[in-house]
C-alpha cells in the first residue's frame, strides 16, 4: 500500500528574540588586541576583559567614585587577566606592590578596563 508523502514547504525555525539581540550585539563588537605580558618568553597573552562575566566582575568591584578597595585588589587582577590570571600572579606576586599597581596601571590603559573616576561608564554613572 502506498503511502501519501508531505511534500509542504518546510518552514524555517523563528529565530528567538535573544538570538536577534545577541547577534547584533556581535556584529558591533570589536575584538581588541591582547595585551602581551612579556615577563616570560613566549608573552602570555591577556585577552580583552569584554566578556560579560569579566565585565561584571570589573564593575562588581568599583565605586560610584571609580575607586577600588584595596580589599579587592588580587579580585580584579583575576577579572583583567582571565585565563591568565594564573600564569601572571605566580610571576608577580612576590614583587613590591609597586609593580601591581604599575601592572594594572598598564594593562589597563592597554584596553582601557577600569573606567575612569567619572563613573561614566558605569551603570548609574554620571
Amino acid at each position: 500500500m502506498a503511502t501519501a508523502k508531505n511534500t509542504a514547504p518546510k518552514t524555517a525555525a523563528k529565530k528567538s528574540r535573544y538570538a536577534m539581540l545577541r547577534d547584533q550585539a556581535r556584529a558591533k563588537h570589536v575584538a581588541r588586541e591582547p595585551y602581551e605580558f612579556d615577563a616570560v618568553d613566549p608573552p602570555i597573552l591577556i585577552t580583552a576583559p569584554d566578556t560579560v562575566e569579566r565585565l561584571t566582575a570589573i564593575a562588581e568591584m568599583i565605586d560610584n567614585e571609580g575607586e577600588i578597595d584595596v580589599a579587592n585588589l588580587r579580585r580584579i587582577v583575576a577579572a583583567i587577566c582571565g585565563d591568565a590570571f594564573g600564569k601572571v600572579w605566580a610571576i608577580i606576586k612576590d614583587e613590591p606592590a609597586e609593580v601591581l599597581f604599575a601592572f594594572v596601571n598598564d594593562v589597563n590603559m592597554h584596553f582601557n578596563a577600569v573606567p575612569a573616576a567619572e563613573g561614566g561608564e558605569l551603570p548609574g554613572g554620571e
